[in-house]
């Protein structure tokens, strides 16, 4: 009778060794994947880190170029001259700061001052609609208005009364007095 006892210690000693082993070999497939998913999303976070550094540094030079063709002196020169240097000076932020720098300057931005971040929140909001309502592909019929009018009235002709052929019975008594 010894034996049976044995026999379920040591069948239990080897179930929980398989059990830890399986709970070592999921806690390694975990890490191993979370590292990957974050080099994966740091990198893709770089790159478009990058490409809007870029992009602020190609609006700041199209603002001094345009700022060149001004007067000197001119209030609207001054202007479009210090626009660019704040769009220059944010590109060089960015292009040499890492995401979690940004984030943390935005986080303190934020705090410091809550008026201005919501308002460059709302300013990011509104740009961002109207360049996505800018890109959204035309969808016009082909009679070249939005409404499904006619081409008459897209180019701004009066409306013209419904003819009787037209019109349709609104009632069943109208239905009877028209002979429908």
């Amino acid at each position: 009778m010894i034996q049976p006892e044995s026999h379920s210690a040591a069948t239990k000693q080897k179930a929980q060794e398989a059990k830890a082993d399986v709970a070592d070999t999921l806690r390694d497939t975990v890490n191993d994947t979370t590292e990957k998913v974050t080099a994966e999303l740091s990198g893709a976070a770089e790159k478009t880190r990058a490409g809007a550094a870029r992009e602020f540094k190609t609006l700041a030079d199209a603002l001094h170029t345009a700022a060149g063709d001004l007067e000197d002196g001119s209030p609207q020169r001054r202007m479009i001259d210090s626009v660019a240097k704040n769009l220059d000076d944010f590109s060089d932020g960015i292009h040499h700061k890492n995401m979690g720098e940004m984030l943390g300057g935005l986080n303190d931005l934020a705090r410091r001052n809550p008026v201005m971040f919501l308002g460059g929140a709302a300013l990011l909001g509104f740009v961002a609609t109207r360049l996505a309502a800018a890109s959204a592909p035309d969808n016009r019929s082909a009679s070249g208005s939005r409404s499904g009018g006619s081409a008459a009235a897209t180019r701004g002709a009066a409306p013209t009364a419904p003819t009787a052929t037209t019109a349709q019975a609104t009632t069943p008594a109208d239905a009877t007095n028209r002979g429908v």
